[in-house]
């Protein structure tokens, strides 16, 4: 009995060391593409772990503080708008029974930019992504400044006021999301 728990422990001991060798050693890579090609393929899943690296040049840090380690990173357009998006339904869930008139939710800076972002942009990300239950957003500012309906189905009511300089988040490093109670709306300035 007591050889078997034994030989049972080596057998852990050796497993793991035999994951661990894996997971972080030469065959890495080889254990990566493995696993995604099972768990995307075959399972028809998304990983975050399988998304393709990207070089450092054509990625944009997003982050919450200034000086901080960033822990979201973009490599293209829609990915910035859904990263505004997503800090924009944040603020809208939490700080709407706030006391105060303005509460500033976010500032999130943009190392870098890999596209020009749009409300529209940023409201077709949150339609497709089924985040307009969250927050409506039934009218958008074009790029000419011009306030428009939406064209799609983000909701009947317009809660999100967008505030851009040149209504084209393209060159911004600083991008504030807050909450304004008179106007019952997030708004996002750049």
């Amino acid at each position: 009995m007591q050889l078997d728990i034994i030989a049972y422990f080596i057998i852990a001991i050796a497993g793991i060391a035999l994951l661990l060798i894996l997971l972080s050693g030469p065959l890495s890579s080889l254990t990566k593409n493995t696993f995604c090609f099972f768990y995307q393929k075959m399972l028809h899943l998304e990983s975050y772990y399988c998304k393709p690296e990207v070089p450092p040049s054509k990625q944009v840090n997003v982050c919450s503080k200034a000086g901080e380690d960033c822990d979201e990173v973009a490599t293209s357009a829609e990915e910035v708008a859904r990263i505004i998006a997503s800090y924009a339904i944040a603020c809208w869930q939490t700080e709407r029974s706030a006391a105060t008139e303005r509460v500033q939710c976010y500032n999130l800076f943009l190392e870098t930019h890999p596209g020009a972002v749009t409300e529209m942009i940023m409201t077709q990300v949150m339609e497709r992504e089924n985040a307009c239950k969250a927050l409506e957003n039934s009218k958008v500012v074009d790029d000419k400044g011009v306030l428009i309906d939406y064209v799609g189905d983000c909701g009947s009511s317009d809660n999100i006021a967008w505030d851009v300089s040149g209504n084209v988040l393209s060159t911004q490093t600083l991008v504030s999301i807050k909450y304004d109670r008179t106007q019952n709306k997030i708004v996002i300035k750049a």
